[in-house]
């Protein structure tokens, strides 16, 4: 795993990872003064990379991380997170949350989405006004699992994780198992073609979101929901013109840091 240590301050470092997001960076650690970011090395190009870095006059440093060494890392760094008094996220070495309506075991190794970033927390709280009970749920860009994992709490019936990374697959299944809850996790570059959903989870970029619009609105019955994130503020006015191409309609839109996400639905 190839490891970017860049130097940046906290204010400017959100901006930063969503145009890395889109280069195929997909974890990250923030410090006050700098940000770490990760991506596979059959994935890392560093003309890209420099191109990047050169536009905002920002310095790196490179390195390589073993896949063995990944879960010392985040036993060192990863700390449990609760948002509000529903949810609580935590590492299977961690001690139990007491007081949360639902905790989710996750320990990431190095596959996005553990509660801490916003958008993932958007995401969360976004499902939890949204009826999951026996319905049919595609996390598309599942990462960790975890919001597969939190459908399923929720009382999804079937629940289909798709990414196109081996190591999140490992990870997606590992959680589930931690979790105790059934998701068909596949492998995969776009969405499952031929299969329909009520409620389709999209927390990527916005370049794959757009990329990927046609076919997620494929997946949508006609009364279902699709719920993005992975989206800065100004990224709304694009998301919302590509989706009204495709037949979709906002919803409803939650905000935090910066980031935002996005409820649409089938126009009638």
């Amino acid at each position: 795993m190839q490891s970017v240590q860049i130097v940046i301050p906290a204010k400017q470092q959100d901006e930063l990872i969503a145009l890395l997001c889109a280069l195929g960076y997909e974890g990250f650690e923030q410090t006050d003064n700098h940000l770490i970011a990760y991506i596979s090395p059959h994935q890392f190009v560093l003309e890209e990379l420099n191109n990047l870095l050169s536009k905002y006059n920002l310095t790196a440093s490179l390195s390589t991380i073993e896949k063995t060494n990944w879960n010392a890392v985040w036993e060192s760094n990863f700390q449990p997170i609760q948002i509000g008094n529903h949810i609580g996220v935590r590492a299977d070495f961690h001690p139990p949350f007491t007081g949360v309506t639902h905790e989710l075991i996750i320990t990431p190794r190095m596959s996005f989405g553990t509660g801490h970033h916003a958008t993932t927390a958007l995401m969360l709280e976004a499902m939890l006004a949204i009826p999951l009970q026996d319905k049919r749920v595609l996390d598309f860009g599942t990462g960790t699992g975890i919001l597969g994992i939190f459908a399923a709490r929720l009382g999804a019936k079937t629940i289909v994780g798709i990414d196109n990374d081996t190591w999140c697959i490992e990870n997606a299944a590992d959680n589930c198992t931690m979790n105790r809850v059934q998701m068909d996790i596949q492998l995969a570059e776009v969405p499952p073609p031929n299969q329909t959903f009520d409620i389709v989870l999209a927390n990527i970029n916005l370049h794959i979101i757009q990329a990927n619009l046609p076919a997620l609105r494929s997946n949508l019955t006609e009364q279902g929901v699709l719920l993005l994130s992975g989206l800065l503020s100004q990224d709304e006015i694009a998301v919302h013109e590509s989706c009204l191409a495709v037949g979709l309609q906002l919803d409803s839109k939650n905000e935090k840091n910066g980031w935002i996400s996005l409820l649409y639905r089938p126009i009638a």
